[in-house]
């Protein structure tokens, strides 16, 4: 499956965090009310309140399962739901590789999406990868990945060792893309390659 990279760092020449964030809150046009305690965060969209948090092992089942249904979504590709399971519970293990945010919708939990850490020599720092990326299909196009993505935002740049965010995404899924550039986010010049040695 062909992909195409998108990335948002802070090189000096660009606006400064506080400026993307007044932006990004004048791109969604959404009346947000948030505040901020222990990595959870609640906006208010279309009047109801969505909660933005760190996900905990007693997620685990729920991301499972969506990453199951992304995989068939997006490649139509059947996930053994063993082996997904474990690899979910395995990273709430080992933090260092990277961690999970859920999205609430009255106690429900209606969205996931996964970060992976990956070291930059270059930038002597951190980028976070956004990936797994699953919003329930009732709960679409309301603006919650904005408000997920806008949550990681202000968690990275709360840390001094993340130099920026990547994500990969599907050269089809042009919907995606233009959600991607909306939010602040630039295509790279890179490609992506693999050799995988187990399915």
């Amino acid at each position: 499956m062909a992909h195409q990279l998108f990335r948002f760092t802070t090189p000096h020449q660009e606006p400064s965090t506080d400026e993307k964030f007044r932006r990004l809150r004048t791109v969604i046009n959404l009346r947000i009310v948030y505040y901020k305690r222990n990595l959870k965060t609640t906006f208010l969209i279309m009047n109801k309140p969505i909660t933005v948090r760190e996900a905990s092992v007693s997620d685990s089942d729920n991301i499972a399962q969506f990453n199951v249904k992304m995989a068939w979504e997006t490649e139509e590709k059947k996930l053994d739901k063993e082996i997904i399971s474990t690899g979910v519970e395995s990273l709430f293990q080992k933090p260092e590789y990277g961690f999970y945010m859920v999205a609430e919708a009255d106690g429900e939990v209606v969205a996931s999406l996964m970060i992976t850490k990956e070291w930059s020599d270059w930038r002597n720092g951190l980028f976070w990868w956004i990936q797994s990326v699953y919003v329930k299909p009732e709960f679409r196009r309301q603006g919650i990945y904005r408000a997920m993505y806008e949550t990681v935002l202000k968690l990275a740049t709360n840390h001094t060792d993340v130099c920026g965010c990547r994500l990969y995404v599907e050269k089809e899924n042009t919907r995606a893309q233009k959600t991607y550039k909306a939010l602040g986010m630039s295509e790279t010049h890179y490609k992506m390659y693999e050799e995988v040695f187990s399915e």
